[in-house]
């Protein structure tokens, strides 16, 4: 169950964190949008992946919010279904421009 809930906080984060990119731009990809002209979101993006690491794999962070840490193969796991909002809003950033802005 603690393995459970500390995978769950981390996917959740994740996704958070790829949706304040996506959310720079409406209509275009986030390869496209330069990541790194707002220098604030910037910094809080990092300061989120600390802060996130810290609370996972510290005894005090731990104890505070009744997590385990996770190994390399877990993080890889977490992390690639926090990407899945990327894959997704991608597919519907494309879908709205080729449906809903054509010329």
């Amino acid at each position: 169950l603690v393995l459970a809930r500390t995978m769950t906080m981390v996917v959740i984060t994740v996704c958070q964190w790829v949706m304040a990119l996506h959310c720079r731009s409406l209509n275009l990809s986030v390869t496209k949008v330069n990541l790194f002209s707002n220098r604030w979101l910037a910094c809080v993006m990092v300061a989120i992946f600390i802060l996130l690491v810290a609370i996972v794999h510290t005894s005090f962070g731990q104890t505070l919010f009744k997590v385990v840490p996770l190994s390399a193969t877990q993080w890889g796991l977490v992390s690639a279904l926090g990407c899945m909002v990327l894959i997704i809003e991608e597919v519907r950033k494309q879908i709205v421009l080729k449906w809903f802005f054509r010329d």
